[in-house]
């Protein structure tokens, strides 16, 4: 179910990996070599920088979080660990929402 009304992206995913690297797999056989750039094809074009990220907005962070959300300075993530905040300036890009 779909709660925003935008298109489901995840439904490219759900179901067809259950590790990192499967997930990587999946990635590359959907035809994109990093996480960045299959954010740039799923959520289009990001902010001018990261700094301009809004509560809400997509962030990609180089601390091995990989996407997360943005909640003002900081950004919230899932890991296999659990839910991890790093601060904003370690995320790279971030996409508006």
């Amino acid at each position: 179910m779909i709660l925003t009304g935008g298109e489901d992206v995840a439904a490219l995913w759900r179901g067809r990996y259950t590790t990192a690297l499967g997930g990587a797999r999946v990635m590359r056989r959907l035809g994109w070599a990093s996480l960045e750039e299959m954010g740039h094809a799923l959520l289009g074009e990001p902010r001018p920088t990261v700094l301009l990220a809004g509560r809400g907005d997509i962030v990609l962070a180089d601390t091995g979080l990989g996407f997360g959300i943005c909640t003002g300075a900081k950004a919230v993530g899932m890991t296999p660990e659990g839910l991890v905040t790093v601060p904003l300036t370690s995320c790279r890009v971030a996409w508006s929402v």
